[in-house]
């Protein structure tokens, strides 16, 4: 397998091929975030971040930093959120090193403390495993989620 991370602005060929799984997956709210993230990423911005997984130069996942993913907290930022893999590429270690690599991003963009949350326990097994650390729960349209975070504490991401 040979992956590649690339930012969303340095292949806007991947945009429509991407921008069709949030929506499938996650429903039309988030759908519309990526786009306007991805948008704003192609537009030169340094945040947010919306990186493409590639194998063999083809988009097989995404991994996001955005401001607020989830309206009940914005308190909290910034957001790890639209970590997808497609489901054939699932498995192979690809939303590791995509969460891995958008977390080295926001070190170097000066973030410290990242959020994320997720909606099942397998999900968050698969965080705990990162690192990350069960921070509450919130309830977002109506079901019950789990806000995760993580806190830098002077190593590179992902060296775990």
């Amino acid at each position: 397998m040979n992956l590649t991370i690339a930012n969303a602005r340095d292949v806007p060929e991947c945009l429509d091929s991407i921008l069709g799984w949030p929506e499938a997956e996650w429903g039309t709210d988030w759908a519309l975030s990526l786009s306007k993230a991805c948008l704003e990423t192609c537009m030169g911005r340094n945040f947010p971040v919306v990186n493409i997984g590639l194998i063999n130069g083809v988009p097989v996942g995404t991994c996001c930093l955005v401001e607020n993913d989830l309206a009940v907290r914005p308190d909290l930022s910034p957001w790890v959120a639209g970590v997808y893999v497609e489901s054939g590429s699932r498995k192979l270690g690809v939303g590791k090193k995509l969460v891995a690599y958008t977390m080295s991003q926001a070190l170097a963009l000066g973030f410290h403390k990242l959020f994320l949350f997720v909606c099942d326990e397998q999900l968050q097994n698969f965080y705990c495993g990162l690192g990350w650390t069960f921070y509450c729960k919130e309830t977002f349209h109506g079901n019950e989620v789990y806000v995760m975070s993580y806190a830098n504490k002077g190593e590179v991401y992902g060296s775990r």
